[in-house]
């Protein structure tokens, strides 16, 4: 077909590639062949300052699930935000990482509106019609406003 006219060749060259392009094939840390949107790509997190921010998260019995780790900078400063999934919104300090030479701080609230869930969750407790059910509800909500995907396990 794109050889029948000047214009079909060109748009078949617009979209030829995008068409025989093989996609990323699975959520890991992000190199050619996966993605992740743990690690937001506006400033790369490379793989030694991943394994950095994996130790200081394990050492805190923080889990990776849940949170995005954007590496931001500032002039020359170098920071981490550890942003946690969750209704409830504070923000912790932690002291510059050696490991890493950067700031990080854990934020809350990534998922602030979860709150109104979280208020009809609590409303529907009184209804429930078992014990399974009021367990379920009150873990959902302890999971939606803490981040942690522990409370319903």
């Amino acid at each position: 077909m794109a050889s029948i006219s000047i214009d079909a060749d060109t748009t078949i060259q617009k979209v030829i590639d995008p068409m025989l392009s093989i996609p990323l094939f699975s959520l890991s840390f992000p190199d050619d062949k996966n993605q992740s949107n743990l690690y937001p790509r506006e400033a790369p997190i490379t793989e030694s300052e991943n394994s950095a921010i994996s130790m200081l998260m394990s050492q805190l019995s923080s889990k990776p699930e849940n949170t995005r780790i954007p590496k931001i900078t500032t002039g020359s400063r170098l920071a981490f935000e550890i942003i946690l999934t969750s209704a409830d919104t504070f923000v912790v300090n932690y002291l510059p990482s050696s490991d890493l030479k950067a700031d990080v701080r854990t934020v809350a609230g990534d998922h602030a509106a979860m709150s109104k869930i979280c208020a009809d969750f609590e409303a529907a407790v009184p209804h429930v019609a078992n014990q399974r059910q009021h367990d379920l509800l009150t873990q959902y909500i302890e999971s939606f406003r803490t981040g942690s995907l522990d409370a319903y396990r």
